[in-house]
């Protein structure tokens, strides 16, 4: 029994030790599947360790060059801050030189204005010179022709001189042939008084022959003391004649040299005027660059009895005259414009701030101006207006009154407009 015993404990720890046994090589299956997976688990480790040396590798290389890029961006961020200072510098020397610039245009215009009266002026004096030059021409011509008149008459004076003095050379030469002859008779009356001894009567004949020949003798005489008073007269008006013409000469050529003078001083006006213009379009062009080649300008109608929130504006800072600021259910919204003109502003002062985009337009340069913004916001009002009204006139009737009336000043200077309407 005790046998029996054991053999019953030997079986049962031989069951128990097949169980165990059982157990123990199901232990030794799992530790061999958990070795092998060990090992699969290591060589992943190992491949992961040797990926992640590798990212290690290439995440240090990235973070060298992220350092890199950290210091080149540092670099840049110092350069920008010192680009930065230097536009503010550059900015404020900008807005120094566009106050210089605009006081320089105002000067500039004040300068065109000198010079366009001083122009007008040279040339009302010019139009007077040319009337009186051209009297003055009428009056030479005159003079050549009352010149070339006395000139005839002088020719012709002289001719009757030569005449005259022909006829007087004639008369002498008759004089003295008469005086002979009177001599002769004298003599041959005495001859005949001592020799033949004639009657009284053949004296008498001699002697009354002898009186109509000094009588003619005498006429003659008169005529030449005559002839020689008119050809004394008639070289005094022919000395008269000289004089008046060399004063008119003289009056001609003072007066041609002060015409002369008025064309190069007005010569000299007009380039003046010329280089000015050219001096004031570069700088009304620089300073319409320095404001800006687009520009946004915001105006605020007033608010309707239906309408609901509240505009301001900024009174301090950089945004006066710029900015605008609307509050809708208590939250706060800010806007800012190159330009913000309030409710308060009328027609005048909006055109006044882009007239001088209508004088670049009339420069040569293109210029676009339009209105921007939904049904009833006043789009109409700004441009258009009522043309009736001259307070209430928009921008069109403003930039057309501006574009004519330039234009008709600018003719004086010999600029021409042609001007057509486009139809879109």
């Amino acid at each position: 029994s005790q046998l029996e015993c054991k053999i019953q404990e030997s079986v049962a720890m031989k069951e128990e030790l097949q169980k165990q046994y059982a157990s123990l090589g199901e232990s030794l299956k799992k530790v061999e599947a958990e070795q092998m997976e060990c090992l699969r688990s290591y060589g992943d480790e190992k491949e992961a360790r040797i990926a992640a040396e590798s990212s290690r590798n290439e995440l240090s290389e990235e973070l060298n060059r992220v350092k890199l890029e950290q210091k080149r961006l540092n670099d840049q961020i110092k350069m920008l801050q010192d680009t930065n200072k230097r536009l503010q510098e550059y900015n404020t020397s900008l807005q120094q030189y566009n106050c210089n610039l605009q006081a320089d245009a105002t000067k500039n215009a004040e300068t065109i204005d000198k010079l366009q009266k001083e122009k007008n002026t040279m040339v009302e004096t010019m139009n007077g010179l040319k009337d009186h030059s051209n009297s003055v021409k009428l009056q030479l011509e005159m003079a050549k022709s009352s010149q070339s008149e006395a000139l005839k008459q002088k020719n012709n004076l002289l001719s009757e001189v030569e005449a005259l003095r022909g006829e007087l050379h004639q008369v002498r030469d008759d004089r003295d042939h008469k005086s002979a002859e009177i001599n002769s008779l004298l003599s041959d009356l005495g001859v005949y008084k001592e020799l033949t001894g004639k009657s009284s009567s053949e004296l008498e004949n001699v002697m009354i022959r002898c009186d109509a020949l000094e009588e003619t003798c005498s006429n003659q005489t008169e005529k030449i003391k005559t002839l020689q008073i008119q050809l004394a007269s008639a070289n005094e008006k022919l000395k008269r004649s000289n004089l008046t013409t060399m004063e008119t000469m003289s009056e001609y050529e003072s007066q041609k040299r002060m015409l002369e003078d008025l064309q190069l001083r007005l010569t000299e006006a007009e380039q003046k005027i010329v280089d000015g213009e050219k001096l004031r379009k570069k700088l009304h062009n620089t300073i319409l660059e320095l404001k800006g080649n687009i520009r946004v300008f915001c105006r605020v109608r007033p608010l309707l009895s239906n309408e609901s929130g509240a505009v301001s504006y900024p009174n301090n800072g950089e945004n006066i005259g710029r900015g605008v600021e609307l509050m809708h259910n208590t939250q706060s919204y800010s806007f800012a414009f190159d330009k913000v003109f309030d409710h308060s502003a009328s027609q005048e002062d909006v055109f006044t701030e882009i007239s001088q985009l209508v004088q670049s337009a009339l420069d040569g340069y293109k210029v676009c101006i339009f209105a921007y913004g939904q049904t009833g916001s006043g789009k109409t009002h700004t441009m258009m207006g009522n043309p009736e009204f001259n307070d209430q006139k928009g921008l069109i009737p403003r930039s057309l009154e501006q574009i004519f009336q330039t234009s008709q000043c600018l003719m004086s200077q010999g600029w021409k407009y042609k001007m057509q309407r486009l139809q879109c």
